[in-house]
This record gives structure tokens, sequence and C-alpha cells, in this order.
């Protein structure tokens, strides 16, 4: 039986998640699969209905689970400027009063709140709207943007296609790293705990191994598909984002838990609770 996996439709996920949806996927990581793609807000659902066996998710969705494991070894993350979790300010990020927070996503959100509270010390109120920066920022003070549409939409900018004056644009992984020393991890491979964590990690490490070699296509590919500069998406691909999950990364995952539960951000039951394996994986 083919594995049911979840992905996210953004560049930033193509080095774990390519290898699953080329054809030929079965032969390339040793299992048959079955992949759907859908954004980080509605991703989580599929996961907790059982309707895949493991998804590409959220860190913030996954941590209040606690029927929920984190694999190993695999992350989307950054250790300072992200490029694709944007605040973009009308006034400065201090007088802000509203955001419109991207109905895409979870983890930006929560990080989002959490900057908020504990690096800016404000409490705006926050609204949900759908990714189109011109319409969110004509109904509130800033805006979050993720994935695709905050790379597009600050290289509009960027080009003078889009014309909106701005007081500030944050990168939020370089506030984040500003605030903590520690890198940010967006999103991890989760697979309920009942799962064969064991075959489900070495299958995901096989299409991380063949996403990373070929960045250089993924770029390419990403650069066509978007209209953005080849060397802004392999810079993206290559230096913005990271993807393996270490030590100071799970220090980064415990840190923001910490903080989302003392702002009552994510539930007091929220955890970093990784799959103990039984073999060695890689």
């Amino acid at each position: 039986m083919a594995w049911r996996l979840g992905v996210v439709p953004y560049l930033n996920a193509d080095p774990l998640a390519a290898a699953l949806e080329e054809p030929g996927a079965a032969e390339r990581v040793g299992e048959a699969v079955s992949v759907q793609a859908l954004v980080p807000s509605r991703l989580l659902g599929t996961l907790l209905e059982r309707e895949v066996d493991a998804a590409l998710v959220s860190t913030a969705g996954v941590l209040p689970y606690p029927d929920l494991r984190i694999l190993p070894d695999m992350c989307v993350a950054s250790r300072g400027a992200v490029r694709s979790i944007q605040l973009y300010c009308r006034k400065p990020v201090h007088e802000v009063r509203t955001v419109a927070l991207d109905a895409s996503s979870r983890s930006a959100v929560a990080l989002t709140r959490v900057l908020f509270a504990e690096r800016w010390n404000t409490e705006p109120e926050f609204v949900t709207a759908a990714p189109d920066l011109p319409a969110m920022l004509a109904v509130a003070d800033a805006a979050l943007l993720i994935g695709n549409p905050a790379l597009t939409a600050s290289h509009s900018l960027d080009c003078g296609r889009t014309r909106i004056a701005l007081a500030e644009q944050l990168d939020l992984g370089a506030e984040w790293q500003a605030e903590t020393g520690l890198p940010f991890v967006y999103a991890v491979w989760a697979a309920p705990a009942d799962r064969d964590l064991d075959r489900l990690t070495a299958t995901l490490l096989r299409a991380k191994a063949w996403g990373l070699g070929r960045r250089g296509m993924l770029a390419q590919r990403g650069s066509e598909a978007l209209g953005l500069p080849l060397a802004l998406v392999e810079h993206y691909l290559n230096e913005a984002i990271h993807y393996h999950l270490g030590p100071e990364e799970r220090a980064g995952m415990e840190r923001f838990c910490a903080l989302a539960v003392r702002h009552g951000v994510l539930p007091p039951s929220s955890a970093v609770r990784f799959a103990n394996l039984t073999s060695a994986v890689g």
C-alpha cells in the first residue's frame, strides 16, 4: 500500500518533496507514494483526520497534538532572513494596531503573534485575509505574507511594479534570530505515533537526498513558474532556507514552543515530540 503524504505547494518545500511528486517516485525513494499538496492552514487537518500518513506540516500546527511525532533530520528552517515570511508595515511596527494575516499560514501566524508580544511588546488586532498585499494593507496597518506570494510580492515591490508606501518591511526569520539567536523551524515532517516511523523516515530521507542534490534544477523550474530571477531563487533554496534538523534547530523549536505557550499563542499542552526510531536511518 502506498504511503499517503501531504506537502505544501511552495518553492521552499521542493527539496524535501519534489522526489515524491516526480514521475517514478517509487523507484526513487523505495516506496510507493501518493501525494497531495495543500496550503499549511489546510494540511494539518488531513493529518489529524488520518487522510495522510505523514505531512510536511507547520511546526506550530504539530506542537499541540500529543499523538503526532516529528520525524528526525528534516525540516524547512532558516538562520536569519528567510525571504518568504514577510511583514509589510504601513507604519513603524511599534505603532501597528491591526495586522492582516495570510489565511494560508500556521507557523508564520504563530511567529507573528509571538514577536509582537515578545519583541515589540504590543498587542495589535489580528485579522485573517487572502494573500493579496494591496487588499490586506487597505484594511490593516500591516500584512503578513508567506511562501510564494511573499517572494513574488517582495520582488514586485523591489522592481516598482507594485507601489505601496511602506514604513517597514520585516523579515520574520531575521527578527526571530535577532530576538533569540536561534534558527526558526517553519515546517517538519510529522506523522501519528502509531505509524511505522522508521520506514517513513527512511523513505523521506531518500526524498530529501534526491531533492538537495537537484536544487539547481528546482531553482530553474521555480524561477520560470513564479517569474522570479534565477539568482534570487537559487539564493533562496541554497542560502536562505536549510533542511537539516540538528541541535540548534531543536533548541529553536523548544524556545518557540515555550514563548508561544507563555503568550497564549499555543495551548499549555504543547510540546516538541520527536519520533523514537528503533533503527538508524539516513
